[in-house]
């Protein structure tokens, strides 16, 4: 934890797992959600890229003022990372598995007969392969953990970013590997609607976030672009969006 204004450290504190990866602050400003990979080893070896070992991947609440352990949630299947996440009431996380494989894109599926164009965010031989959505609960009695359902699985390959729309009801997810935006019904898990970026003119969405004049979100592609969308409708406003500016690779976006 650093000083806002200078940057000094103020607390180290243990994150509670191993691989911590995201961090959010829940809705009563004194309890921080942190998200972990769960894998000890880096993912890479002395032959190049391999898929990672999971071990332990977790959600870990701390409380903000002296880092005390609150809880902590081990994800259900041992296989997935669990890696980004966005707070959603005072005792609800969603949070974004992932699951990365040695091979190639036979073993992600596609969207019945597409072809599927190389994915240039993951390195050769490796391969995200879909991941449900964990939807988790926290109480002072027990924390547990569901799985969003996959109607369309080859929509959530690689899970980046999320945020959660309150005013709509709706999780904005963004899944680079699958070129697809897909928004969420944050009450039912049902989909709501997938949104294939590349018929915008953005590829491999990333970022995610809510513009302040509470009416329209933006997406960033991987390698560029900015694409604004009005709230609700999920339509690009092209007027407000830049899809020329280059980022030449990134993960996520904050709205400041």
């Amino acid at each position: 934890m650093r000083d806002g204004a200078d940057g000094r450290v103020l607390a180290v504190w243990p994150s509670g797992g191993i691989g911590p990866h995201d961090i959010a602050l829940m809705p009563d400003r004194r309890t921080l959600a942190v998200a972990h990979y769960g894998s000890p080893d880096s993912g890479r070896g002395p032959k190049g890229p391999k898929a990672p070992q999971v071990v332990e991947p977790a959600i870990s609440f701390l409380d903000r003022r002296d880092g005390r352990l609150c809880a902590r949630l081990i994800g259900p299947d041992r296989g997935l990372e669990i890696r980004h996440l966005a707070a959603l009431a005072p005792d609800r996380v969603v949070a974004i598995q992932t699951r990365l494989l040695e091979g190639d894109e036979e073993l992600a599926g596609g969207a019945g007969d597409e072809v599927l164009e190389a994915d240039d965010t993951v390195p050769p031989g490796l391969v995200f392969a879909p991941a449900p959505l964990l939807d988790v609960h926290v109480s002072s009695a027990r924390t547990a953990a569901t799985t969003f359902p996959m109607n369309e699985p080859w929509a959530f390959r690689q899970g980046q970013s999320l945020v959660f729309d309150a005013r709509f009801g709706e999780i904005l997810v963004t899944f680079p590997s699958a070129q697809a935006l897909v928004i969420i019904d944050a009450r039912s898990h049902t989909i709501r609607r997938i949104l294939r970026t590349t018929a915008f003119g953005l590829s491999r969405p990333r970022g995610v976030g809510l513009l302040p004049d509470g009416q329209h979100y933006v997406v960033s592609g991987n390698w560029r672009g900015l694409l604004v969308m009005r709230r609700g409708e999920h339509r690009p406003v092209f007027a407000r969006s830049r899809l020329d500016v280059p980022f030449f690779g990134h993960s996520h976006l904050s709205i400041v």
